[in-house]
């Protein structure tokens, strides 16, 4: 192929690319064109979405149909053209308007293009896009935070998942981060989108300390209370100012169906606020200050509290075993196992010393040795976990220094040595260190239980050891034997 036919190819693909006609201009490709706009940089250019690779026109086109519905063409001129033999390369001054952001981009770029039987069978850019890629984010965060506000998903969506929008943003006037804001606006869709997106469920505002669920409470949508519970928001999560927990917002703004859905999930009814309301003092109060439909709502909150409290006093009266074990009466917690008890049992929330735990755990806990061969074999958890303290049986056996009911436990099958606690990252060895229990030091140590493990505090045993038992103690030097022995 001639130069000058080269020339008149590159000549027409920016005439046509210039006048916007896209049809003209993909007419000039090879079926099986090589079209490379920009490599994709992993966060770096992946933000623009026509950037990469692309073989084939079905491909190309999915290109320019990408960058047509995200941005605004205002000037895209050739400036120079260079031709030698089957290649050209030409620059072309380009301004557009990134139409989410509306932010407006100045670039040059070089086009590079091969051209054989009077087709364009390569093509790649090349240029600094910088000021692209600025375009697309600058601003996002506010205009994020705008979308939310209004309640525009379709907005959220785009600057989510094309603009690398925050979803942790934080409202710097009132101290809310966008679930929070999507929370108390009832607004489940966007909240959804935002948990889908990496958004905390866990943090707190600036100003109070509240959560998402608390505002949820503001809100009033159950789907929203669902969305973070799913999430793992913490459901007694009591906020430092006032000390509400989320069932007390949900109850201040008379959300009836919230309260009992938050009841239903397991929500603690016996608390204190830090002003001294506890539930009942607010439901009599919101009583008093409120008439006519408002007055009912609170009624129908009153009589699910009542209903909640005495299923739970049921409940109760169903926790004979575990009440035996804590009491001593070793025989007739023998006997209760023998008829069948529920050995799994967890006793409800009523602030107390048992709440979440399992009979295997108190009798762990409490030094009930005689109990634990027959609660294992009636199939007692041992890897059972309060919803409290966030303890194993073999960490309460440890942490109390009960040495026997640990050999027990150590043998039995598929129990985790090494499990560490959410609280501290502590492991039973760690504990057992911690509190001086030499014995239940090297229970665990024979059984192998793993040394190289650190704490939230970073501690390992051996430096628990050192700390608690001395340097020169025997129990520390076969610590650190053992850790020489794994080098």
């Amino acid at each position: 192929m001639s130069q000058e036919e080269t020339r008149r190819i590159a000549n027409a693909w920016f005439d046509a690319l210039d006048r916007a006609d896209y049809p003209a201009a993909i007419a000039l490709l090879d079926e099986s064109i090589e079209w490379v706009n920009l490599p994709k940089i992993e966060g770096v250019t992946d933000i623009i979405p026509w950037m990469g690779t692309a073989h084939g026109i079905e491909e190309v086109l999915a290109q320019f149909s990408t960058r047509n519905g995200i941005v605004d063409v205002k000037v895209f001129k050739p400036v120079d053209l260079v031709v030698e033999d089957n290649v050209a390369v030409g620059t072309v001054h380009d301004i557009s308007t990134v139409l989410a952001t509306g932010n407006e981009f100045e670039i040059l770029f070089a086009s590079w293009m091969e051209v054989r039987n009077g087709k364009i069978v390569k093509w790649k850019s090349y240029c600094d896009a910088a000021a692209v890629v600025a375009a697309f984010l600058d601003g996002v965060d506010q205009k994020l935070l705008d979308a939310v506000k209004t309640g525009d998903i379709e907005k959220v969506r785009t600057f989510l998942t094309l603009h690398k929008g925050n979803a942790n943003v934080r409202d710097e006037e009132t101290g809310l981060t966008l679930l929070m804001i999507s929370a108390a606006r009832g607004d489940a869709a966007i909240a959804k989108l935002l948990i889908e997106h990496g958004a905390d469920v866990f943090t707190t505002d600036s100003k109070t300390g509240a959560t998402a669920l608390h505002k949820a409470g503001q809100g009033g949508s159950v789907e929203v209370a669902q969305l973070l519970l799913d999430a793992g928001a913490h459901i007694d999560a009591v906020t430092p100012t006032m000390g509400h927990t989320p069932i007390m917002d949900a109850l201040w703004y008379k959300w009836p169906l919230l309260v009992e859905f938050l009841i239903q999930k397991g929500q603690n009814l016996n608390f204190t606020t830090h002003y001294g309301f506890t539930l009942d003092d607010h439901i009599a109060f919101e009583t008093k200050v409120n008439q006519g439909e408002e007055r009912k709502k609170v009624e129908y909150v009153k009589q699910a509290v009542d209903d909640a409290r005495a299923k739970t006093v049921e409940q109760v009266k169903e926790q004979q075993l575990i009440y035996a074990i804590t009491e001593g009466e070793n025989e007739t917690a023998a006997a209760l196992i023998a008829g069948g008890a529920d050995v799994n049992a967890v006793h409800p929330h009523i602030n107390s010393f048992l709440d979440g735990h399992t009979p295997l755990i108190v009798a762990a806990r409490d030094g009930r040795t005689d109990l634990i061969d027959a609660l294992l074999n009636a199939g007692a958890e041992v890897d059972a976990e309060d919803w409290v303290f966030k303890g194993h049986p073999i960490h309460k056996a440890t942490y109390n220094g009960n040495a026997e009911i640990l050999r027990k436990l150590v043998a039995h099958p598929g129990i985790d040595l090494d499990v560490q606690g959410p609280i501290n990252g502590y492991t039973p060895l760690h504990d057992a260190l911690w509190h001086g229990f030499v014995e239940c030091a090297e229970i665990l140590i024979d059984a192998g239980a793993r040394l190289d493990l650190r704490g939230h505090d970073g501690k390992t045993v051996l430096d628990i050891s050192t700390a608690t038992l001395g340097a020169e103690s025997p129990v520390t030097k076969r610590i650190e034997q053992r850790l020489r022995e794994t080098l």
